[in-house]
């Protein structure tokens, strides 16, 4: 396996150079102008979670590979939530119907997203955890290609709005680099398994194909960032909610945030009612915030973006 990883490094490093990254190291556009492609990369951002959790994981396997794989979705099945955030806090969230809503998100500008998804699918379903981690190294790569551009423009935007942008900023890259899958142990467990030629033949052809997937859809991105100028968007302002005020205040983490915005979407509750049934925040705490700081803060017009169910 140890030659097939060096093959996957090579391939990134000729991604790394595919002129969508040349256009987010553009230092001369705005850098707002250069995360516009962000709405483009929807379909597959919101698959992957899907992916991570009904493709990759697999709990009625004892084999130690896929066990090590488990883990790894469990890291990565909900970074979409950070991407929602970032959106609403780019001003890329426009209010729009529900069809309007499906026919951005399914159209011919973002064929290439829908298509990593579909060939993501393809090659990791029912198949062998020796090839799900080998399509899933690929994934990571590319990953930490776009999130190494994006978290260098997200660090001046963040000097500029004093906001954190959990997706395209750092927190990410760091998250990516913390993982279980890659630490020292697991990484030796991974050069360490054997493959035949003809594994190795076969996993090298996937290899290649994957990564001709993924060029064809920073292409696709790059086109969208340079026809949807962010000039002519509208202004989005946002109301503060509760989630950000807790946060903020370090009442709550950003894993209990994401695992009330996991349940929120199975329970008919408001988040605060979530973060407290677990004790995470006194029931009084949440009162208060909703009766004085945030209607206070509303009204001086201070705006702090997130997540619309975060009420």
């Amino acid at each position: 396996m140890k030659y097939v990883l060096k093959h996957i490094t090579q391939k990134k490093k000729e991604f790394s150079q595919l002129p969508f990254f040349d256009y987010l190291r553009d230092e001369s556009i705005a850098p707002k102008q250069r995360l516009a492609f962000a709405p483009c990369a929807a379909p597959f951002i919101m698959s992957f979670g899907e992916l991570n959790k009904n493709v990759f994981r697999d709990e009625s396997s004892n084999d130690p590979l896929q066990v090590i794989i488990n883990k790894h979705t469990y890291e990565d099945d909900c970074h979409w939530i950070w991407f929602l955030e970032d959106l609403e806090k780019l001003g890329l969230n426009r209010g729009l119907s529900f069809r309007d809503a499906l026919t951005a998100l399914w159209n011919e500008e973002t064929v290439c997203a829908q298509h990593v998804a579909h060939e993501l699918y393809h090659y990791t379903h029912q198949c062998s955890p020796s090839q799900k981690l080998v399509v899933i190294e690929v994934v990571e790569s590319t990953a930490n290609v776009l999130l190494t551009a994006s978290a260098k423009i997200i660090q001046s935007l963040e000097a500029q709005t004093h906001l954190k942008y959990r997706y395209f900023g750092s927190g990410h890259l760091d998250v990516d680099a913390a993982h279980t899958y890659c630490s020292d142990h697991i990484v030796e467990v991974i050069e360490g398994i054997e493959l035949t030629e003809a594994d190795r033949a076969e996993k090298l052809e996937i290899i290649d194909r994957m990564f001709a997937v993924f060029a064809a859809f920073t292409d696709e991105m790059l086109a969208y960032a340079k026809t949807h100028p962010i000039s002519s968007l509208s202004p989005v302002h946002q109301p503060i909610r509760l989630g950000t005020h807790l946060l903020d205040a370090g009442l709550i983490t950003l894993e209990q945030l994401d695992i009330a915005l996991l349940e929120q979407q199975t329970r008919n509750q408001r988040i605060g009612e979530i973060l407290s049934s677990h004790g995470w925040v006194k029931q009084q705490t949440i009162e208060y915030l909703m009766a004085s700081v945030v209607p206070t803060q509303q009204q001086q017009g201070q705006h702090s973006p997130s997540l619309a169910l975060m009420n």
